[in-house]
């Protein structure tokens, strides 16, 4: 069963996964936040970053819709969800198998240089696609370059996503990695 604060977590997560706010996750919301992540990144259609982030998207998601979908009526409910969550995140194994190919993707995905490091602008285009409250942004960022180098490099990333979701520890700032927890 998850804490407290990994329901908090899950609820926060699920909520920015639902970009057409209809409390179901579906091929709408995938659709939404392809285009929403393409155009904050300011990738043209067609381009190499555009098809494989969609790529990636569409097999997480595929992923997603496979497992997590107990009803098979095409939609993931959030106790769907939660039960899929509570699974992928189970232990390690289960984080490492099904997470954190996700995380890697995304933050290739999120590199707009190919420099192996996410810039403060390519953070604050990730939180504008996911509809994340924009002020809180820049301290998540702050929070997440521990080296207070100016930018993420992909170990700064990865703890901060293993962190959300794996730790109970309410005084990590990673519990606000999408969106201020209350």
């Amino acid at each position: 069963m998850l804490s407290e604060l990994r329901q908090k977590k899950i609820k926060r997560l699920f909520m920015a996964y639902d970009a057409n706010g209809n409390g179901y996750l579906d091929m709408n919301d995938l659709i939404i936040l392809t285009q929403r992540v393409c155009k904050e990144f300011e990738w043209r259609q067609g381009s190499a970053q555009e098809n494989r982030f969609k790529s990636v998207f569409f097999k997480i998601w595929s992923k997603l819709f496979r497992e997590a979908d107990l009803n098979h009526d095409h939609q993931v409910s959030f106790n769907e969800f939660k039960t899929y969550y509570e699974y992928i995140t189970s232990s390690e194994e289960q984080f490492y198998l099904n997470v954190k190919p996700f995380m890697d993707e995304l933050f290739l995905a999120m590199d707009t240089d190919n420099d192996y490091l996410l810039s403060k602008s390519d953070f604050i285009s990730f939180f504008n696609a996911f509809a994340l409250e924009q002020e809180n942004a820049e301290a998540v960022f702050q929070s997440i370059d521990e080296n207070g180098d100016g930018k993420i490099s992909h170990l700064e990333f990865y703890n901060t996503f293993y962190e959300f979701h794996m730790s109970d520890n309410p005084k990590l700032p990673s519990k606000n990695l999408f969106g201020v927890l209350s």
